[in-house]
């Protein structure tokens, strides 16, 4: 067969890849039987990504221009606090650049070898074998987005009414309302989940109002809800399996803040529901999986620690740069690296599985980043896990040792992360640098 020629080859990556770097691909690679119909797969994919979130940002904008018309003058409410802001958040999203997994330098995407600066917008496309290739190397800087992961594994779905006949069932349930009227005096402290029975959040859910509800602190009931790509890889198990005691039986009971009982969550949101930019707190790696439903996950491009703090400091909820705009459909998971900003839409009623992660290999980020928001809380929505330092202290004994279960990281960095705990105010002299 006759050899294919470079010049269409680099004619090729301009148009369809330009975000690759072509001098790192080699040409001796190459089959012109095989690879060429991989990459017209890989841009038809890329491409109908991009379809699906033009089309999502179109259709979010008329649900928020509509709750708008009915409700956005009632303004001591969430709703009306919030709806404009956010409406610009989701008019500035612009599509990312989504990169194939078979194009890239596995390490300029890793922690901290990353370029934030060079790639901001950057989202990988893989699938499920690729996915752990990556996580093998460490924790990945930017977003991982496996849309057919539905159908490559062995997930059983969780759709919207069985995840409603499961919350019927509990005695309480925190609810976050959009059109609750609050004291205006104590706007934004009151604008805090309402708690309900269960078979209340599920009225406010089920009932006629337009008006969007969101029920985002639910314990994770899922049997399988461990990303296939993550199984048996212990270094991303430490917040799950990490003790503060450093034992090795099961907890006497998991308090609603602790780390561990977060480590896997529900979400059920009503079309319409939105959450400000925040992110996930102690710096944990998040998957979302969408088991039905649309959610629009807008992401914010890596920010420094010093960023971050200056935003959270102000009064101004929208950070300074455009959020991406990625697209979940059922079926799609999504990784969020630590630390990242987003700013989630529901486009219709949703139903959504997640769990959180440390890697052992990247403690450093997680400390600086839980620093943060000591001093910054209102950087994330959710409150300081009690058992926090007890299970960093467990994680730095266990280091010392090189416990052969984790993979760690070097004797420079584990001096460092010594030095960071037993610091009284570390704020004030790790603030300016990057997170990595």
């Amino acid at each position: 067969m006759k050899d294919f020629d470079k010049t269409k080859r680099r004619r090729h990556l301009e148009r369809y890849h330009p975000g690759v770097n072509r001098e790192t691909i080699p040409f001796t690679d190459f089959d012109p039987s095989g690879q060429d119909l991989t990459w017209k797969e890989e841009v038809r994919k890329i491409q109908m990504l991009k379809t699906a979130g033009i089309a999502a940002k179109s259709d979010a904008l008329e649900k928020l221009r509509a709750l708008y018309n009915e409700h956005g003058g009632e303004r001591n409410t969430r709703l009306g606090k919030e709806i404009a802001v956010y409406t610009g958040i989701m008019f500035k999203a612009i599509e990312p650049n989504f990169q194939p997994f078979t194009r890239l330098d596995l390490g300029s995407i890793m922690f901290p070898a990353y370029n934030a600066e060079a790639e901001p917008y950057t989202v990988v496309v893989c699938d499920l074998t690729q996915a752990a290739e990556i996580f093998k190397l460490g924790t990945p800087a930017v977003p991982i987005l496996i849309s057919n992961y539905g159908e490559t594994s062995a997930v059983v779905d969780i759709g919207v009414q069985a995840m409603c006949t499961y919350i019927a069932s509990k005695s309480s349930v925190a609810v976050q309302e959009f059109g609750v009227r609050k004291d205006p005096a104590l706007l934004p402290e009151s604008i805090a989940p309402s708690v309900y029975s269960g078979q209340e959040a599920m009225d406010l859910f089920r009932g006629e109002s337009t008006l969007p509800v969101n029920l985002l602190d639910l314990e994770g009931f899922k049997s399988n809800a461990q990303p296939a790509f993550l199984a048996n890889q212990q270094n991303f198990q430490a917040l799950r399996t990490i003790e503060g005691n450093n034992t090795a039986g099961k907890p006497a009971a998991l308090r609603p803040a602790d780390l561990r009982n977060s480590s896997q969550f529900q979400l059920l949101a009503k079309a319409g529901a939105w959450s400000m930019p925040h992110c996930d707190h102690h710096g944990v790696i998040t998957t979302v999986y969408c088991d039905e439903g649309r959610k629009q996950w807008l992401t914010y491009p890596e920010m420094t620690m010093a960023e971050t703090d200056v935003w959270a400091d102000s009064e101004n909820y929208s950070p300074p740069y455009p959020a991406m705009n990625i697209t979940l459909e059922r079926g799609s998971l999504l990784v969020i690296p630590p630390g990242r900003l987003h700013a989630p839409f529901s486009l219709s009623d949703v139903a959504m599985t997640g769990t959180m992660h440390w890697d052992t290999r990247n403690m450093i980020r997680v400390l600086l980043l839980s620093m943060l928001e000591v001093v910054r809380p209102g950087v994330t929505n959710e409150d300081p896990a009690i058992d926090f330092l007890p299970k960093i202290k467990a994680v730095a004994e266990l280091w010392q040792k090189r416990s052969g279960t984790w993979e760690w990281g070097t004797d420079a960095e584990l001096k460092r992360f010594l030095q960071l705990i037993d610091v009284r105010s570390p704020f004030d002299q790790f603030v300016s640098r990057p997170c990595n």
